[in-house]
């Protein structure tokens, strides 16, 4: 025991001083550590303000040759003042005998004021049969303007190309309307 005790009082300040230096690199590391952990809570605090936002798309099912237009919100949180500014018109689109163009869409000229979370809708929107073979006639060019609860302004552009639809097989949109009936059963 004496000996033990003679080495601590012999050596107690290089004791100290390598105890001082080994906390002060235990104190220097877990401050770098926490430093990380900070960022990448901050990132994953960003993320999730993300998902949170709404996610307003616009398409369409052509299941016979009416044109149904779906806009929805995939997203978690509402999107409200959804508004449409047309770039390229579908100007052959039709209403029975009237040629009116997609910009003459009511819900296209109204837009919409609130589109609840995971919520979709959709509108009868013409037919295909003033389509011509002319792809340039059949694209669709527009910008989504919406914003979130919190005054955030989102623009989303958006390009159809409604001839792909010519092509498509009708049974393409009955399976999915199978589908989204066996999920609300």
């Amino acid at each position: 025991m004496d000996i033990i005790k003679d080495f601590l009082t012999g050596y107690s300040i290089e004791i100290e001083t390598v105890s001082t230096i080994i906390i002060t690199i235990a104190t220097v590391v877990l401050a770098c550590l926490t430093a990380i952990y900070v960022r990448h809570t901050k990132y994953m605090a960003d993320e999730m303000k993300l998902v949170r936002e709404p996610a307003v798309y616009l398409d369409f099912e052509v299941p016979s040759y009416f044109i149904k237009l779906i806009i929805g919100n995939s997203g978690y949180t509402p999107a409200l003042n959804i508004s449409f500014k047309i770039i390229n018109d579908l100007k052959w689109i039709t209403f029975g005998d009237d040629v009116v163009g997609f910009s003459n869409i009511p819900i296209i000229k109204k837009g919409i004021s609130y589109l609840a979370p995971n919520r979709t809708l959709k509108f009868f929107s013409g037919n295909l049969s003033g389509s011509t073979d002319d792809d340039k006639n059949n694209e669709l060019r527009l910008t989504m303007n919406f914003e979130n609860e919190d005054g955030k302004k989102f623009i989303k552009e958006v390009f159809i190309d409604l001839s792909i639809y010519r092509t498509v097989l009708f049974e393409t949109f009955k399976d999915s309307q199978e589908l989204i009936q066996k999920k609300n059963n």
